[in-house]
């Protein structure tokens, strides 16, 4: 059975009942995926999330979170708002296929992005099931993660100040 994971704060924020929807939409529609939520929170979202059949491992060190992220075959990224989160490109890193909620935060990011629980079983089958789709979801994160890797964030910042100075001088 392949796993899907989620990491953070069980909050609405993270909107654990997408992936409560989500694990039961993939258990409806046959598919062998094991859900697991790596962190912990609000008791009541937490109830729901397992009454769904989540597994909500409870507060993990970071290494631990690594480790538990690089056992498992898919990242879901639940969140209904957020900046871009740094656990998407936690899980890239170990080489998951990451599957991201449609919202403004992953906008041009080139993460497969879905809309309801429905698109977010069959993305998720698709990227524990399809090699193509994990491909190519892969590349997409290792992209990502390139574009946001330290040196890079530094030359764009100043790349900025340097366009802003140069407005400022003409």
């Amino acid at each position: 059975m392949r796993t899907v994971a989620t990491t953070g704060r069980v909050v609405a924020q993270k909107d654990p009942d997408f992936l409560a929807r989500t694990a039961r939409a993939a258990r409806a529609a046959g598919a062998p995926l094991a859900f697991r939520w790596l962190g912990d929170g609000d008791p009541a979202l937490v109830r729901r999330l397992t009454d769904a059949g989540v597994e909500v491992t409870g507060w993990l060190g970071a290494d631990e979170v690594v480790r538990e992220l690089a056992a498992c075959d898919v990242y879901l990224h639940s969140a209904v708002y957020e900046g871009f989160p740094i656990a998407v490109l936690d899980a890239a890193r170990v080489g998951l296929p990451v599957v991201v909620r449609a919202i403004p935060a992953f906008e041009g990011s080139g993460l497969t992005a879905v809309a309801t629980p429905q698109e977010a079983a069959a993305a998720v089958r698709s990227a524990a099931e399809d090699e193509l789709f994990r491909r190519r979801a892969r590349v997409a994160g290792d992209h990502l993660v390139g574009e946001m890797d330290e040196a890079a964030l530094h030359d764009g910042v100043l790349r900025a100040y340097r366009t802003a100075a140069g407005a400022l001088v003409a």
